[in-house]
């Protein structure tokens, strides 16, 4: 569905923006990435598409490499596109001076992840490590249990009954 209208923003309307705009705003959040590299891949690798007039006339649209828009479209959607299938994607006489935008952006979002990555590993670190230490505190605790003492929480005489220590329930 995306791509059959991709193909007529660009083949046939020739309206780019459009395009870019469509994959924006009808992109759900977990192929956002695809439709992007959709959109390159009609850019960069066009088919030929047929498109029906009216019941009787159709017309045979074919497609030229539009190197510019894809590149543009790199530029302004780094962090969206798969760096791996964007550049298998690029023909290999493009000069790499052309792409140093997009690799300053790809790198920089690559490496906000890892760090954003790096500090929610340390925050669980962090969180364990605190219930480790409130753990080994409550195992040091102990409490002495009598017949005379009293359950904080049905307020019955213990005796002999075998009982688990739990934050202050005994009085």
């Amino acid at each position: 569905m995306h791509e059959q209208a991709l193909n007529i923003l660009v083949l046939r309307l020739d309206n780019h923006a459009g395009a870019e705009e469509y994959c924006v705003t009808h992109a759900p959040a977990e192929c956002y990435n695809t439709i992007f590299l959709e959109l390159l891949k009609i850019y960069l690798k066009p088919a030929s598409m047929q498109v029906v007039v009216d019941k009787t006339v159709s017309l045979l649209l074919e497609g030229s490499v539009q190197l510019e828009p894809a590149l543009n479209i790199l530029d302004r959607h780094a962090s969206e596109i798969p760096a791996k299938e964007a550049l298998l994607m690029l023909p290999s006489n493009i000069p790499v001076a052309r792409l140093s935008n997009y690799f300053a952006q790809v790198v920089e979002h690559r490496t906000h992840n890892a760090r954003h990555n790096m500090a929610i590993k340390n925050v669980a670190k962090a969180a364990s490590l605190q219930t480790k230490c409130t753990l080994f505190e409550e195992r040091g605790r102990s409490k002495t249990v009598g017949v005379d003492t009293v359950c904080g929480v049905c307020k019955k005489r213990l005796m002999n009954t075998v009982c688990l220590l739990t934050s202050g329930i005994f009085s």
